[in-house]
């Protein structure tokens, strides 16, 4: 029965997931983000993350097939479940399977790239944890397909440099995880981020904490587009959440805090869409806009920072209905 149950939830939460990425992506692109009468209409109160379905809910997957029809596989930390190691489970998995892990501590012992689509399942990052040190990335995914992760630690150990997850392309999205330890390398910059989108991936994150990372808890360049929702991104070295390239999508309730240098930072000619996220006590800026940067910020609060808001003289956001106060040199910055 408790299979069943996750079986029942995960296959909800990817669809849910889904949609909600989806309908955000439409009300983006209708253009209508700076028309104030409709942007009112988000009651922040009620967005939240999706959240798993009640045992016996009737689910299909995205592609209409039913639970039934997709490959589960069970594993044990102790190496007695359908396979030894993960490395061997995503390996013989077919494209579409679910792996569910039980709790403990699965040690990868290279870096482990994933070119199919793949549902990795664990009990709560508190029990289920993934480690590695090897590789520009612990994990790194590189499919057209879908990623899907849920209730597992990412952590990055030993000194080799590099980021938690990497994804490159395809969709890959995560709930209820945790992403810390990466690794800085001292000839590079921007090395060592929990979560790195690039080239024109897509994915949702949501009830996550990614922390104590060398970089940036999140960086999302290039053309990848990603919905941020009630996340924690705090004490990364660099900044909470770093958009770079022409990036963009939906960052919402999010906290950034304690990082070393900014809670939410936007540059070059990203877009993204910030809204009801919590930017405090921040080593420089709440919310940071650079070079061509733009888009909307709506109902954001940035407090006790060095500067709440910094926008620089190219920079266009469109900033609406902002707490911006008990920042130490400037609420608003604006070059």
């Amino acid at each position: 029965m408790r299979k069943l149950f996750k079986i029942i939830s995960i296959i909800s939460i990817m669809i849910v997931s889904a949609l909600l990425a989806l309908s955000l992506m439409a009300f983006q692109n209708s253009g209508s983000l700076r028309n104030l009468n409709l942007i009112n209409r988000w009651d922040l109160e009620n967005i939240s993350a999706p959240t798993p379905a009640k045992p016996g809910t009737s689910t299909t997957t995205s592609a209409g097939e039913f639970a039934s029809e997709v490959e589960y596989i069970f594993m044990d930390a102790k190496g007695t479940g359908d396979y030894e190691t993960l490395e061997e489970a995503i390996t013989n998995a077919g494209d579409g399977s679910t792996i569910i892990l039980d709790s403990g501590t699965y040690d990868l012992a290279e870096f482990l790239e994933i070119n199919k689509s793949i549902n990795l399942i664990g009990t709560g990052p508190d029990k289920t944890i993934i480690t590695g040190e090897k590789g520009d990335s612990v994990i790194y995914f590189n499919s057209e397909g879908r990623f899907f992760a849920e209730g597992i630690a990412f952590l990055r150990e030993g000194k080799v440099p590099g980021d938690i997850i990497g994804i490159e392309k395809g969709n890959a999205s995560f709930n209820n995880c945790l992403f810390s330890g990466g690794k800085p390398d001292p000839d590079e910059e921007n090395w060592g981020a929990g979560l790195y989108y690039y080239n024109m991936a897509t994915g949702t994150v949501s009830n996550c904490v990614s922390e104590s990372n060398s970089f940036c808890g999140i960086a999302i360049e290039e053309d990848a587009s990603v919905t941020l929702i009630s996340n924690i991104f705090r004490k990364n070295a660099s900044s909470g959440i770093s958009y770079y390239g022409s990036s963009g999508g939906f960052a919402i309730k999010n906290e950034c805090y304690s990082n070393g240098v900014d809670g939410i930072q936007v540059q070059f000619n990203s877009t993204p869409t910030l809204i009801g996220n919590k930017c405090h006590d921040n080593k420089d800026c709440g919310i940071s806009y650079y070079e061509k940067s733009g888009g909307l910020a709506f109902k954001n609060e940035c407090v006790k920072n060095l500067i709440g808001i910094y926008i620089s003289e190219t920079a266009l956001p469109a900033l609406e209905e902002n707490t911006v106060k008990n920042n130490s040199e400037e609420n608003v910055w604006q070059e």
